[in-house]
């Protein structure tokens, strides 16, 4: 059923990957082309394909011929569990996807009229794409890569390269490109100054020291966790609305040009201090594990999930917040808080502060008693054997242990 479900994404996202053959960027009507992938020892391939007059060898001596094939699933059972090299010919073969099949081989080079291709999940060491000129969309994530030349393919939209063994990747030719995942791959620089037209950049788990995003005014999502940024510049990035930086070494993070932003997660950083004056679409906040002193949420009116725990904090106003769903400020120094305008909270986290019996007791008193399962925690504070658990469990809370 996952893999079902994984052809599935696939295939809808191949069928938004082709250009009308009227577009400059569209290759030539009726080209033919072919394509080979060799397989680990199976019993069964699927693959994805659209194109005309396609003929599909499946290695075994067996063959099927296919007039007209429309982003469909194709696939077939072998008698043997041995190694099979699969052949596709056609014309205007414009998507290809063999995700998740064990391929150790692939060939595309016969292929020219390629627009999309998958062929993700799979332990493929070598892909060429140089005589892929048309390629729009490109996921090779999880596989044995550890280069990946792109210098031909300038019209190149989307391109997912996760989790391969890639030191170095030369996106500098690439200037159409919206889409860049390249996360859990060895890169230490990236150099994206000639991706103008860059929406969504995923580059987490890499060893980036520094990120230059001058160039790239159309940014949208940013993600870069778990890299060892020391600094990170985004005045240049207003159209930004996903921002995530955590597990890095920033000691600040400058948001007030980023207006538009509505999730932002900067946990695990060396962050003192943060405005979010300029944040009025913030609906997700993630800053735990940093050194906050204090944290103003009251010109983010809505704030969803607020999560900051392990910081410093002592005081924390969220009575504008009134869609707050989720809150943890575990581990701070919080001695009271007012939760009278939060009726929409469900899941309460503030165990390890500084609350008083006296003081959990009002915490109680200021929470919500609207029907839905709601949950509590504050266990670990100085109060918490002595206070008064029935006025939250009364009012329908469960005390999380």
């Amino acid at each position: 059923m996952k893999y079902l479900l994984t052809l599935i994404v696939a295939t809808t996202l191949l069928a938004g990957c082709s250009k009308d053959k009227d577009d400059p960027d569209a290759p030539p009507a009726n080209t033919k082309g072919e394509m080979t992938v060799l397989l680990k020892p199976s019993l069964s391939a699927n693959i994805i394909l659209t194109g005309k007059n396609i003929v599909i060898n499946w290695g075994d001596g067996k063959e099927e011929k296919f007039p007209d094939l429309d982003f469909k699933v194709t696939g077939h059972t072998y008698d043997q569990s041995v190694s099979h090299r699969i052949k596709i010919t056609g014309e205007d073969v414009s998507s290809f996807s063999c995700m998740a099949q064990e391929v150790t081989e692939i060939d595309v080079r016969e292929n020219p009229a390629l627009q999309a291709l998958d062929c993700s999940t799979n332990e493929i060491s070598s892909l060429d794409l140089s005589k892929n000129s048309y390629l729009l969309y490109v996921r090779c994530d999880d596989n044995k890569l550890t280069q990946l030349g792109l210098s031909k393919n300038t019209v190149l939209e989307s391109l997912n390269c996760d989790r391969n063994d890639i030191a170095t990747l030369n996106v500098s030719a690439n200037t159409k490109l919206k889409s860049l995942s390249c996360r859990y791959t060895k890169l230490t620089t990236l150099d994206i100054s000639h991706n103008t037209a860059l929406i969504s950049l995923d580059g987490d788990n890499n060893e980036l020291s520094a990120l230059d995003l001058t160039h790239n005014p159309e940014l949208q999502r940013l993600a870069v966790n778990d890299c060892r940024l020391t600094q990170l510049n985004i005045a240049g990035n207003k159209q930004l609305n996903a921002l995530e930086c955590s597990g890095n070494q920033l000691t600040a993070l400058d948001i007030k040009a980023n207006s538009k932003i509505s999730f932002l997660l900067f946990g695990a950083n060396q962050i003192k201090t943060i405005d979010l004056s300029n944040q009025p679409a913030l609906e997700y906040l993630g800053c735990a594990l940093n050194q906050l002193t204090a944290l103003d949420v009251t010109n983010n009116p809505k704030l969803i999930n607020l999560d900051c725990w392990e910081n410093d904090i002592s005081n924390l106003d969220v009575s504008k917040n009134t869609a707050l769903t989720y809150l943890n400020f575990r581990t701070n120094n919080l001695t009271t808080i007012d939760l009278s305008k939060n009726t929409a909270l469900s899941d309460l986290r503030c165990r390890s502060n500084n609350f008083s019996a006296e003081s959990l007791n009002s915490l109680f008193n200021t929470l919500h008693q609207n029907p839905g399962t709601k949950y509590i925690d504050y266990y670990d504070n100085p109060g918490t054997n002595t206070c008064n658990s029935a006025i939250a469990t009364g009012k329908g809370w469960t005390i999380r242990f």
